[in-house]
C-alpha cells in the first residue's frame, strides 16, 4: 500500500469522512517525518474545529479488576492470561470517595469500569451511590448528560 497523505488531508480538510484505507494508511509504518507531520496538522485543525478548540476532561474509575472464566480471545481480562496479580474489588464508600476526589477536578465525564460479571444491579445501585456525590452541573461538563444527572 502506498501512503497519500495530501489525499488525507484533503479529505480532512473538506469534512469528507476517511475511508477504511485512509485509515490504514495513518498507521502505516510507512507514514513518516513530513508526511506524518501534514496528516497530524490537519487532524488537529479538524479537532480543534469539531470541538469548539476545547479539550474534554475524562476520569475513571476502575471498580473491580479480577479475572474472568469466559477467556474470550479478545479480552484481557481472562483468567487464562494470568493477568491478574492481585484481583481487587473496591468498596461502594471507596468508589464514592475516589469519584469526591476527581470531582473536585470538575471533568466533564466519569466513567465507572467493572469487569465482566459484576452484575447490572450492583452497577445500578454504586451509580446512584455515586451521583449523590455530585448532584449537578458545577463549571465544566454542563453539556454533558452524565453531569447533569449527577455524574
Amino acid at each position: 500500500m502506498t501512503t497519500n497523505p495530501d489525499r488525507i488531508v484533503e479529505r480532512s480538510e473538506s469534512g469528507t469522512p476517511l475511508t477504511p484505507d485512509d485509515a490504514l494508511q495513518i498507521l502505516s509504518p510507512q507514514l513518516q517525518g513530513e508526511a506524518l507531520k501534514r496528516v497530524f496538522k490537519a487532524a488537529d485543525i479538524r479537532m480543534r474545529k469539531i470541538s469548539g478548540n476545547r479539550g474534554r476532561i475524562w476520569a475513571a474509575i476502575g471498580v473491580d479488576a479480577v479475572p474472568c472464566s469466559r477467556n474470550c480471545k479478545f479480552c484481557s481480562h481472562g483468567e487464562a492470561w494470568g493477568v491478574y496479580g492481585q484481583p481487587y474489588e473496591l468498596s461502594v464508600d471507596e468508589v464514592c470517595e475516589r469519584a469526591k476526589t476527581l470531582a473536585q477536578y470538575n471533568p466533564d465525564w466519569l466513567t465507572l469500569r467493572f469487569t465482566q460479571d459484576f452484575g447490572i444491579a450492583r452497577i445500578c445501585e454504586l451509580a446512584c451511590q455515586v451521583r449523590q456525590v455530585r448532584p449537578g452541573p458545577q463549571g465544566r461538563g454542563q453539556d454533558s448528560l452524565e453531569w447533569r444527572q449527577g455524574f
